[in-house]
């Protein structure tokens, strides 16, 4: 089924299909339609010649009205919901360019030659493999000039039609005074000279023929030609408008370098900020599952207590019944068993509250960290910010690694044993931008 759409999908888009039947159609109309004129049979069924000049200037116009056909449909492509970017801006680089890339995938298939379609995919790939937005404008500027160098080359048909049909005319003419000549009869020189005299007329028509037909080619080429040169430009500022929405463009040189130290030092601010927000997340969710613990555990003692003292007293009562002399030892014995249970659950009661003033404690550090991230970050930004004005791009770096080395202390000293949760690389604006 796929092998049967593309194959009529190619023919819908073949000129050569187009030309003969538009061709068969001309000249039905003058064998047996509204254009059977003694006019129409001079110039276009005299001479074989002009059977074949008609084809390829039929064909050769087929080409044109194609390409004009496929130029309005992108113009109107691109008006509409041409390409709906999936919102993803706080998703890594490389996921955001995947997220493009299945989308651009998703376009119908009759749209995937576009010239915008292909630009943003050629653009996002490029992103995707350097892994920043740096050189992108050199890149797009590439892809501007290969989409003209495409462009000129789908007009090579044309090319080869517009050079032929002269030729075929001029061909024409020479064949038909060459056969009129070799007419020439020597024993009546002026009879057969006034037939060649007035033959010749008709010989230059498939000349005529051929100059007209190129003329109309010509001048039609030129607005085909017109019309692809705007849609190409409107493609070039439309993508650069797109990516510009999409992507943080990174100058090339020192200033490049520059945006990308604070890039990497936005997306490792963010990192710890997501940290900590996960740790004292976690940090809470413990504190509050030990209180759902400690409550579920007390309500349980209770129950055992109160049903412990109940067949306690019951048991007591069958002692009393059974032998008057033997309860005050049974009482003994019974209120020990009481004593050493309720000292069980007043144990375990202060070994819960010992975790739980544990936790506590490591939730106060967590918040001093806590707040010792938060001056590393301000001075991070006073870092960034001395960066923008002096652009020393080796101390900046070595002061982004004191930076992170630093932070990473403050974290292990105050956390402690903890497992800390590593940090997704996301992207995430902060005020080191």
């Amino acid at each position: 089924m796929n092998a049967l759409n593309n194959l009529s999908r190619m023919l819908m888009k073949s000129a050569v299909v187009w030309g003969v039947l538009a061709c068969a159609a001309f000249y039905g109309l003058i064998y047996g339609g509204p254009l059977d004129l003694p006019v129409m049979h001079r110039y276009f069924t005299h001479h074989p010649v002009e059977f074949g000049e008609t084809f390829l200037f039929f064909v050769g116009m087929s080409e044109l009205v194609l390409r004009l056909h496929d130029i309005v449909v992108q113009r109107a492509a691109m008006r509409g919901a041409a390409l709906r970017l999936t919102d993803g801006d706080d998703l890594p680089l490389d996921e955001q360019c995947e997220t493009i890339l299945v989308d651009l995938d998703r376009q119908p298939v009759h749209r995937r030659e576009d010239y915008y379609i292909g630009r943003m995919r050629d653009a996002v790939s490029h992103i995707r493999r350097v892994g920043s937005t740096q050189g992108l404008s050199d890149e797009l500027k590439y892809l501007a000039e290969a989409d003209g160098t495409r462009s000129h080359g789908r007009y090579g048909l044309f090319r080869v039609i517009i050079w032929a049909i002269p030729i075929l005319g001029f061909l024409g003419t020479v064949i038909g005074i060459t056969l009129a000549l070799n007419g020439i009869d020597p024993k009546a020189p002026d009879e057969s000279m006034l037939r060649v005299i007035t033959g010749l007329g008709l010989k230059f028509d498939t000349t005529a023929v051929a100059l007209s037909f190129s003329m109309v080619m010509m001048f039609t080429w030129f607005f085909v030609d017109r019309a692809e040169s705007a849609l190409l430009a409107k493609v070039d500022r439309k993508v650069e408008h797109d990516l510009a929405e999409r992507f943080s463009m990174i100058p090339v040189g020192a200033d490049g370098q520059v945006a990308a130290m604070r890039r990497m030092a936005e997306v490792m601010v963010g990192a710890t900020d997501r940290l900590i927000e996960r740790q004292a997340a976690l940090w809470q969710a413990s504190l509050d599952a030990a209180a759902q613990r400690w409550t579920t555990m007390a309500d349980s003692a209770g129950m055992q207590l109160v049903r412990g003292l109940d067949e306690s007293l019951e048991r007591h009562s069958q002692l009393i019944v059974a032998n008057e002399d033997s309860v005050s030892e049974a009482g003994r014995k019974h209120w020990d068993k009481i004593a050493a249970v309720q000292m069980q659950h007043v144990q375990a009661l202060a070994t819960m509250q010992k975790s739980l003033g544990s936790q506590a404690e490591t939730l106060e550090r967590v918040l001093v960290a806590t707040a010792e991230v938060v001056k590393l970050e301000d001075a991070l930004n006073d870092n960034l910010s001395a960066l923008s004005g002096s652009r020393n791009f080796e101390q900046t770096v070595l002061g982004l690694a004191a930076a992170i080395h630093l932070l990473n202390a403050r974290l292990s000293d105050s956390i402690g044993g903890t497992n800390a949760v590593q940090p997704t690389t996301t992207r995430r604006t902060s005020k080191a931008a």
